[in-house]
């Protein structure tokens, strides 16, 4: 929470300086001083001169924007870490949603291949949550977003294999491929 009122601070003297920046600029021009082509009636100082006091506003800007961008950083990566202290436990309620239909529609294929599709979706889930915890931290993507992600991506699809085993139809058909088949039946 800190670091977002920082980040807000910081946008707001940004703006502020852009403003005193350009005040006066757009006052002369307002006045007529200063024309489309770059200034007719003033003297060679006076342009140096306002040249200048916009070349360090515009010095400072950029060292302002640098920090609300960094304020800005530190605050999403704080947001990310929050979120994920409740996405996390609700993954608990996904990983039940996703592993008991594996464990009941692949039963016939052994324990391999139920550990291995449970693996599967874990490691589904854990690409899910550190893309988007990078995203995140970066800026890219909202924080309660990259972090709730995997459970709206992998809950939905945990009430469908559920609702399959519950009905008994198979969700997952695990069969080797035509080629191998064909290819073993050669070689036998």
């Amino acid at each position: 929470r800190e670091q977002l009122e920082l980040y807000h601070r910081a946008l707001t003297e940004s703006e502020e300086i852009v403003e005193d920046a350009l005040a006066p600029f757009l006052a002369e021009v307002h006045e007529g001083k200063v024309s489309a082509a770059g200034g007719t009636g003033q003297s060679i100082t006076e342009r140096s001169r306002l040249a200048g006091d916009l070349d360090r506003k515009a010095r400072a800007m950029a060292v302002k924007a640098q920090v609300a961008r960094s304020h800005r950083i530190r605050a999403s990566r704080f947001a990310v870490e929050y979120q994920k202290k409740f996405s996390i436990p609700g993954a608990c309620l996904i990983f039940v949603l996703v592993g008991v239909p594996l464990a009941v529609t692949t039963s016939r294929g052994g324990r391999g291949v139920s550990v291995g599709m449970s693996l599967a979706a874990f490691v589904l889930y854990y690409l899910f949550l550190s893309g988007g915890e990078k995203l995140a931290d970066r800026g890219f993507a909202p924080p309660w977003l990259s972090m709730w992600a995997p459970n709206l991506l992998l809950g939905p699809l945990g009430l469908i294999m559920l609702y399959h085993s519950v009905q008994e139809t198979r969700v997952v058909r695990v069969s080797a491929p035509r080629w191998w088949r064909r290819l073993r039946e050669r070689a036998a």
